[in-house]
């Protein structure tokens, strides 16, 4: 959005003496008069308050980019690269994965391994001890183990934004 100068509208009625139009200086003049007087002093600093602010309206201008209101068009023309709901939710779940991280770590590498394959590849345990070339009942005791040290973080797990976690098992 472009904006005209401002500028101070005055007249010279006498030696040290300038009728200033008070909109010029206050766009929302509250005032009932129309017009003040003063010196040369003041009209002087009225006149470069003016052109100061003008020049870093100017500036300002010159290095800002319109944004459109809607936040999709701002992403896509660049200017943005995520909405603020975006920028929550990612936040949200980089801290959900931390913790579904470091609940994991609580596991053995095998224990992850064989609950891997028992609910994310459905096999039965009978499968994985053949995969694995171990006993039926150890392959049973691990994940029975390892899916009560996941008991205590079961509300969490279950009500966790990310549904996919069991994915970062291996």
């Amino acid at each position: 959005m472009r904006f005209e100068d401002k500028k101070v509208e005055f007249e010279k009625v006498g030696e040290n003496v300038n009728r200033v139009k008070l909109k010029s200086i206050y766009p929302n003049n509250c005032s009932s008069q129309e017009y003040v007087i003063v010196d040369d002093e003041m009209l002087n600093y009225l006149i470069e308050s003016e052109m100061e602010f003008n020049a870093n309206r100017r500036t300002k201008d010159n290095h800002v980019v319109a944004l459109p209101e809607d936040e999709t068009a701002a992403a896509k023309m660049g200017a943005m690269d995520k909405s603020a709901e975006e920028k929550f939710f990612s936040e949200s779940d980089k801290e959900q994965i931390d913790h579904i991280l470091l609940i994991l770590s609580e596991l053995t590498e095998k224990q992850r391994k064989r609950l891997y394959m028992k609910f994310r590849l459905n096999m039965s345990y009978a499968d994985i001890a053949r995969v694995e070339k171990t006993a039926l009942v150890t392959v049973r005791e691990s994940c029975e183990r390892a899916v009560n040290r996941l008991k205590k973080h079961g509300e969490f797990l279950q009500n966790c934004t990310i549904k996919s976690w069991a994915d970062w098992l291996i």
